[in-house]
């Protein structure tokens, strides 16, 4: 688990863990690009709204995010989830609005 209280851009680092966002105000959290961190080929990062400030996953540059509805999550202790599926395409599933 690593807390966060601002918007962020991931890191290595963050791969299988679970991003706990604990801010009252909105939140971004951005994907890099590869050429920026070196993702391995099955990354996955889990995002929880914790606190009430709705947290939106944002692509880094030539970064492309899909998703079925929208990249912002639904309410507080929404999880979202971000799976790596090609260098620099991600699925963005979960309770997102």
């Amino acid at each position: 688990l690593v807390e966060s209280t601002t918007s962020r851009t991931l890191l290595l680092t963050d791969s299988h863990k679970m991003i706990q966002c604990t801010n009252s105000g909105a939140v971004t959290i951005t994907v890099p690009p590869q050429a920026s961190v070196t993702w391995a080929g099955n990354e996955e990062i889990e995002v929880l709204q914790h606190g009430t400030g709705q947290v939106t996953i944002a692509p880094g540059a030539g970064v492309t995010l899909r998703t079925s509805r929208s990249l912002a999550s639904y309410s507080q202790y929404s999880v979202l989830c971000i799976k790596r599926i090609a260098s620099n395409e991600w699925i963005v599933y979960g309770d997102v609005e």
